[in-house]
């Protein structure tokens, strides 16, 4: 193991020691034949019962997470596989043999809680725990639709997987040659060399790229249909309307918040387009091609940094959080937090977060360009509020809503590049960076709007059992992007592909509208930050280390925002025109 790479053995030691673990759990479920029939007795009877359905969940959580973790840094790994799947069916035996326990809470009214707790006090603890399940009795599936529902969650988990292996295994996207050197094309390395200052080598990147891409579009195309019917049929027998109202609900969040953004972007899109008519302007190109959307507004200084230089910069950037804060980031740098580097059988990508009971975990794939130190500090705000949320919540309440999860990360982008401006050695330095910053807003807000929206098309399409097969996905996503690009990009026609790597779309359902809306929040809480609004800051490390002891709304408020503010999309939207104007002010005064 090198300083660069997770340390399993910290928690199971080796393969061995998760499967002593299952076995261990397995012993423990025969524990729940105590509590069948008798689970509300008396209060001491739901203590103890709730406290042991946490504790082999839990156990279970660990096991998992752990195991996906291995996973994730080598996809080839057969033993992981089939832990994998074995921990898969444990999960179902827990789930069949703890589901006694939903029924007899699902007899308590609010009021009943109330008289157990005062029978037996250590339940206060878990009042809000107990809320949120009667509250959802509604949509508990009955005896007769359950198994149904793990059956679909099991083919679920398969199409998940199967679009993994495509993505990150079976898909071999060759090299091409560039000036003498030959270019190996990947997933790791699409963003870098898409912001590439050659413009011929982004332009046969982009069509290799996308064109092995689509020789799969088939199988992505089924893997996804059978991805949003599953979606669509578990969402219909829990007695919602629709995908979009279960998945927001879980997260305690009115669904009509996800049309209304969708709404509000689309009608300030011209604002869109005119960034787009700057870039343009400012390229100097004919034509603006999708392959020139991702280099900067401002030429890029060919300049590459060592991850200990990355490491650097992180801390510096972050250092107006506060000691606290940069204690935790410390950690994940010298605890082995993070694995860095690309390597062969690796996921793609990025992720930072954790499990109730382990130190939380990153993984990145480090390619020495600012856009990785971009990436890095914005896992670092993963891990950093979780490890604060683990820290400061008990198990029931440990994890936060999906919901406020990406504004940490995003806050922790906009403190980079006020950092990297104020250190800037140049007027043309200091432009780069404001550059990315704009692209933040183009990023998180437009592009994940973009994609929200393409992801409420093909699902209204299987709710009105609309055709869909991998032509009808490809253009679909090929005419949205048409309309958030407007007149002044060129829309290649390789794009329409690019749906199939979209990694939310098949794991993570109905998930990218949340960097749209984190955005909004994020932007503030750095302006805050910026300012060194101590008491400020304070709040927002409460906010951090809230889990889901409060509701996102609550947890929101903390910081100054109202969901309920039916202007906040427009808000934002106001404060990118505002950045952009400033931008072009500057490019005109100094260029």
């Amino acid at each position: 193991m090198n300083q660069y790479e997770w340390n399993f053995r910290k928690y199971y030691g080796s393969n061995q020691g998760c499967y002593q673990e299952i076995k261990n759990i397995e012993k423990r479920l025969d524990d729940y034949n105590i509590y069948i029939d008798h689970l509300l007795d008396s209060a001491q009877n739901l203590y103890n019962g709730l406290q042991l359905d946490l504790e082999i969940n839990q156990k279970i959580d660990n096991l998992k997470f752990y195991i996906d973790r291995k996973y994730d840094i080598d996809i080839t790994d057969n033993e992981v596989k089939k832990l994998k799947d074995e921990i898969s069916v444990l999960e179902n035996k827990k789930i069949d043999k703890a589901d006694f326990i939903y029924k007899e809470l699902s007899k308590l009214s609010l009021k009943d809680i109330s008289k157990y707790i005062i029978e037996n006090p250590k339940l206060e603890t878990l009042r809000l725990y107990l809320e949120r399940i009667i509250k959802n009795n509604y949509h508990r599936v009955d005896e007769q639709d359950k198994k149904l529902e793990n059956e679909l969650t099991y083919f679920l988990e398969l199409f998940i997987r199967n679009a993994n292996l495509l993505r990150n295994k079976q898909i071999h996207f060759g090299n091409i040659e560039f000036e003498g050197k030959t270019i190996e094309i990947s997933n790791h390395n699409y963003k870098k060399y898409m912001s590439s200052n050659h413009r011929e080598l982004r332009k046969k990147y982009f069509q290799k790229f996308y064109q092995k891409y689509a020789e799969f579009n088939e199988l992505f195309s089924i893997n996804l249909r059978e991805n949003l019917k599953i979606n669509t049929k578990i969402s219909i027998l829990k007695k919602y309307q629709n995908p979009i109202e279960y998945y927001l609900s879980e997260e305690e969040i009115d669904y009509k918040i996800y049309n209304h953004l969708i709404t509000s972007t689309n009608q300030n899109l011209d604002i869109l387009h005119k960034y787009y008519c700057l870039r343009k302007k400012l390229l100097n190109y004919e034509e603006l091609h999708i392959y020139d959307l991702y280099i900067p507004l401002v030429t890029e200084y060919n300049k590459t940094y060592s991850f200990k230089e990355a490491k650097n910069i992180a801390i510096a950037a972050l250092k107006v959080l506060g000691k606290d804060y940069i204690q935790i980031i410390e950690k994940a740098f010298d605890e082995n937090w993070i694995d860095c580097f690309p390597k062969k059988n690796k996921v793609s990508g990025a992720y930072g977060g954790g499990v109730y009971g382990q130190h939380p975990y990153i993984l990145i794939n480090y390619s020495e360009s600012v856009w990785d130190i971009k990436t890095l500090v914005h896992e670092l705000g993963h891990a950093a509020n979780s490890y604060l949320s683990f820290q400061k919540q008990e198990y029931p309440y440990a994890y936060y809503s999906t919901f406020v999860e990406e504004i940490p990360s995003i806050v922790n982008e906009f403190l980079l590049y006020d950092y990297l401006k104020k250190n800037s050695k140049s007027m043309k330095e200091k432009l780069f960076y404001s550059s990315m910053e704009i692209e933040i807003f183009i990023e998180k807000y437009f592009r994940a709007t973009m994609q929200a929206e393409y992801e409420k098309t093909v699902y209204d399409f299987v709710l009105e059992n609309k055709y869909l097969d991998a032509d009808t996905f490809n253009q679909l996503y090929y005419d949205l992007q048409q309309k958030y690009y407007g007149e002044a990009v060129f829309v290649d026609q390789e794009i329409a592909v690019e749906w199939e790597r979209i990694l939310q779309y098949f794991e993570f359902p109905l998930y990218t509208y949340q960097y749209a809306t984190s955005v909004c929040f994020a932007f503030y809480i750095a302006q805050k930050l910026i300012n060194k609004d101590v008491s400020f800051r304070d709040r927002y490390m409460k906010f951090l280390s809230l889990g889901s002891s409060v509701t996102p709304m609550e947890a929101l408020k903390i910081v100054g925002f109202d969901l309920n503010d039916q202007q906040m999309f427009s808000k934002i939207i106001e404060k990118f025109k505002e950045l952009l104007e400033q931008f072009v002010r500057n490019i005109k005064n100094n260029f």
